[in-house]
């Protein structure tokens, strides 16, 4: 009998913990669920590696350098130069030229005032080989090289390149051009480019001269033109040059020239330096010499 009762018990104790052994495997054995896993999102609009990337537009650049005043590139200007070149892409159908492009989307600043922000005036076209093509459209898909400048304010301070996706756009990032190292890069090349052709420099002294002359002619049609012309047709005292391109779709000579029937040389004349862009800078320095 008692062998019997102590069997009985160890089976139902068996088959108890059997039980509860199942229903913790139920407990814990989880659903048959599919989990999506979040894929990482591709930037639509972006400025990375020195590519910027917006809804009309791709814009990649290629190379820059600092170039001081009477150097090739900065022949007519009175302060060093930030000159950059880049190739943009036009991705529509819209009519965009090099120039517009890289208004649209970019500003440069230099900080060194720590009351306000130091937005850097556009520079002479510091390439020349682009001055024919600077304002000729970009057809879909096709790609142009450009290059435009940017006037230093002070030979130390680094300078910011924001990118934003146009005017009132969020900010796209920022690339940082560390002037003073640049600027020693150059001055250094410059001494030893001196030292190879010094034998050449009592030959090209009459043609310095000459060059220097007419650097003080054309700086000077230059601060009359800005002294007599304080804003530009259609824009605002407060207005920048990317903030008219945004809400025109060229700069203000161009807008002068197809809407008010003024000839180039007229509307450049008329527009402030500040509201110009690189080319239409250098474009008023060459028409100048003619004269």
């Amino acid at each position: 009998m008692k062998k019997t009762l102590t069997l009985g018990t160890i089976i139902m104790s068996v088959l108890v913990l059997s039980a509860c052994g199942n229903d913790a495997t139920k407990k814990d054995k989880p659903n048959n669920t599919t989990e999506n896993v979040a894929k990482p999102k591709t930037e639509k609009y972006y400025f990375k590696n020195d590519e910027l990337k917006i809804h009309d537009l791709k814009i990649k650049i290629t190379n820059s350098k600092i170039i001081p005043v009477g150097k090739t590139g900065n022949e007519y200007g009175e302060k060093p130069v930030l000159a950059i070149w880049y190739k943009v892409t036009n991705l529509t159908n819209k009519e965009i030229d090099p120039n517009t492009a890289w208004m649209v989307a970019f500003e440069a600043y230099q900080d060194n005032n720590k009351n306000r922000e130091n937005k850097l005036n556009v520079g002479s076209l510091p390439d020349q080989k682009f001055i024919d093509s600077q304002q000729n459209n970009i057809k879909k898909n096709g790609t142009v090289e450009n290059a435009v400048s940017y006037e230093l304010d002070d030979n130390t301070t680094p300078v910011t390149l924001k990118a934003t996706q146009g005017l009132g756009g969020k900010e796209l990032g920022t690339k940082i051009f560390k002037i003073k190292e640049a600027l020693n890069t150059e001055q250094s090349n410059s001494t030893s480019n001196s030292n190879s052709t010094s034998s050449t420099v009592a030959q090209s002294s009459s043609v310095a001269q000459s060059t220097s002359q007419t650097k003080q002619v054309a700086t000077k049609s230059v601060n009359n033109n800005n002294q007599s012309q304080q804003v530009a047709t259609s824009s605002s005292s407060q207005q920048t040059l990317s903030d008219f391109v945004n809400e025109h779709g060229m700069s203000p000579a161009a807008y002068k020239m197809q809407h008010d029937g003024m000839s180039q040389k007229e509307a450049l004349d008329s527009t402030p330096r500040g509201m110009k862009s690189s080319g239409e800078i250098q474009m008023q320095n060459e028409l100048n010499k003619q004269q």
